[in-house]
């Protein structure tokens, strides 16, 4: 498994990306810093007991990703227009006040699977709850392809900025760790839904 990511993120990782942390499954990868002190995140990984067509049936769920992904409290679907879905979500981080955000959310065919891509509109309107902060930042996909061998490999790129006080150092600390964790809890979930195993930590 190890010899395999090590081949492709040679290939899939973007250009100036820097690799961060390696798990049993996973590779992650920081891209260069803006000028906001945002470092873009990407993860690869082969989970070779999910099937394909079951993860990707899960992450088209866009009203469902707060049962997915620790860090989202909720998700409400504000409209949808043609192939994309406009989505409230509320965002939760330890410290810090909650985060809100709009997200354009779309399914796409990609070859041999789906790549479901997310960005945020920050010209459409927020009704937020007091004391939240809406987050500038907020983009990235995931991408579900059939492994040549058994089971899926999975691309998950994200860039966030929070907005608020936060201190930079701080942001980019949170999204190793969270990043991980994140990938932990999307593949025990796709584990169970096919086995009733529950792998998520």
């Amino acid at each position: 498994m190890i010899p395999f990511l090590f081949i492709a993120t040679a290939i899939a990782a973007p250009e100036g990306y820097k690799l961060v942390k390696e798990t049993e499954d996973c590779t992650l990868f920081s891209g260069p810093v803006d000028k906001n002190g945002v470092a873009p995140m990407f993860a690869e990984c082969h989970w070779p007991e999910v099937a394909p067509e079951n993860l990707q049936a899960m992450l088209g769920v866009f009203e469902a990703y707060n049962d997915y992904i620790f860090a989202i409290e909720s998700c409400t679907i504000v409209r949808t227009e043609g192939e994309r879905t406009l989505v409230h979500q509320v965002q939760n981080a330890p410290a810090i006040a909650n985060r809100e955000v709009v997200v354009w959310m779309e399914k796409i065919p990609v070859e041999g699977g789906f790549r479901f891509t997310w960005k945020n509109d920050p010209n459409e309107p927020i009704s937020m709850a007091s004391g939240s902060v809406r987050a500038p930042r907020n983009e990235g996909y995931w991408e579900v392809t059939a492994h040549p061998e058994t089971g899926s490999v999975v691309f998950h790129a994200v860039t966030y900025d929070p907005g608020g006080r936060v201190p930079s150092w701080l942001v980019r600390k949170f999204s190793i760790g969270g990043l991980s964790d994140v990938m932990k809890q999307v593949r025990g979930l796709a584990v169970k839904s096919v086995t009733g195993d529950d792998e998520s930590p």
